[in-house]
């Protein structure tokens, strides 16, 4: 009987469409056999007891929300031995046009920095609930000139698919018979 793997979704929201990413990816994963806890990094998890993390946060001006970027730093040496993928949710991935492919094309340097800091085997961004009254009038004009467009633009069999590949990569943990009997060369039947 195999033990399944724990693995902690931690997410940092602002109008709510990172966490409805998050709650996605973990219910995407829990089909794939995980046992899956979600939660906000305003409440500091402690990744401790779980063999795999997924971290998320909405982007504001190229960065993750100060509760995601806090998570990280605060649980820097913790997270660094676990198996971690990370993803944005914002504006970005919904652009279109010239100036809409070269910004998508390019990680903002505050997360950058964050990405060096986890290693994660991969990061990704991907586009969130777009609303026009969430902004101001500079950020209004400045997404429409790099081709942005308004309304729910996620993509959820992209984010699907993201959430399967983690699955497929994710250590998976083994009886420590089965494991036993692999090391000593021993058949299991």
């Amino acid at each position: 009987m195999d033990i399944p793997t724990r693995v902690l979704v931690v997410y940092a929201t602002e109008n709510g469409s990172t966490g409805d990413v998050a709650h996605y990816i973990a219910d995407k994963l829990r089909t794939r056999g995980l046992d899956v806890d979600v939660l906000r990094a305003s409440t500091a998890p402690d990744p401790g007891s779980y063999e795999a993390l997924v971290l998320g946060s909405a982007v504001r001006d190229g960065a993750w929300l100060p509760a995601a970027r806090n998570y990280i730093r605060g649980n820097q040496e913790a997270i660094r031995h676990k198996d971690v993928w990370m993803f944005s949710v914002g504006t970005t991935a919904g652009l279109r046009g010239p100036i809409g492919r070269r910004v998508q094309a390019a990680v903002p340097r505050e997360i950058a920095t964050l990405c060096a800091w986890v290693s994660p085997p991969d990061y990704t961004s991907f586009s969130g609930l777009v609303e026009r009254s969430a902004m101001t009038f500079k950020e209004r004009i400045a997404h429409l000139a790099a081709g942005g467009r308004y309304g729910d633009l996620r993509d959820w069999l992209a984010i699907g698919g993201w959430a399967n590949e983690i699955a497929d990569t994710v250590p998976r943990w083994q009886p420590f018979d089965v494991v036993r009997q692999r090391r000593s060369g021993a058949g299991v039947e």
